[in-house]
């Protein structure tokens, strides 16, 4: 699954460290945006499942792989347009603000909205179901896996922001810098996890369909 990482991995890595900016204070600059894809395009891009799978590696068990991939990337897609709508009202939410008790309430809301656009994107995934490929079954299970930190890393942030200090100034930034950081150091761990997937699973049905479905190509950019 050579393609799996570059267009997947990449447009989540792109949202985490664009989330970890934000967290570090630095959501002023709204113009570095997750991805610019659009979500509108996502579900046109998905073939029929009952079209048939494109590589012939499967056991016609499993969701055809360019329905498969179409559906999978669209969930990314999906999610990454709404960080980038949450970053977006984040932005104008903190404008004028020097209360840092209402700075950290609406860094939280931030973080939990990235949550539960997490949770929706996992659920996506796990509802495109499985491939029709070899050991498609363990590919879609594997693949949850590897989602699944990226939500506990949100998690623990928006818990974490909510003890933000907010009697000093100083030690306000620094702990958001702290929280940042984590978010975006989260990055590398995610990023083994989907070389791993992509040792492990090298389909050329699966790589054409990651190259090719509009879903996919368009993840990242």
């Amino acid at each position: 699954m050579s393609r799996l990482r570059p267009h997947l991995a990449l447009a989540l890595v792109l949202a985490l460290g664009t989330v970890g900016f934000v967290a570090c204070g630095g959501g002023d600059d709204s113009g570095k945006s997750a991805s610019n894809t659009g979500g509108g395009s996502t579900e046109s891009s998905a073939p029929d499942a009952s079209s048939g799978s494109t590589g012939g590696s499967g056991n016609g068990k499993g969701v055809a792989v360019e329905a498969w991939a179409g559906e999978v990337c669209g969930a990314v897609g999906t999610w990454l347009d709404g960080i980038n709508a949450s970053n977006a009202q984040l932005n104008e939410d903190v404008q004028g603000l020097t209360d840092l008790n209402q700075i950290r309430d609406v860094l939280v809301g931030f973080l939990n909205d990235s949550v539960s656009l997490t949770d929706d994107m996992i659920n996506g995934v796990k509802d495109a179901g499985a491939p029709d490929v070899e050991n498609g079954e363990q590919l879609s299970a594997d693949l949850v896996a590897a989602l699944s930190p990226v939500k506990d890393t949100f998690q623990k942030a928006a818990n974490d922001a909510k003890s933000l200090p907010t009697s000093d100034p100083t030690a306000f930034s620094q702990a958001a810098t702290k929280l940042g950081q984590a978010i975006t150091d989260s990055q590398s761990e995610f990023s083994s996890s989907f070389d791993a997937l992509q040792e492990k699973y090298d389909d050329p049905a699966l790589n054409k369909a990651f190259d090719e479905v509009p879903a996919c190509a368009q993840l990242g950019k």
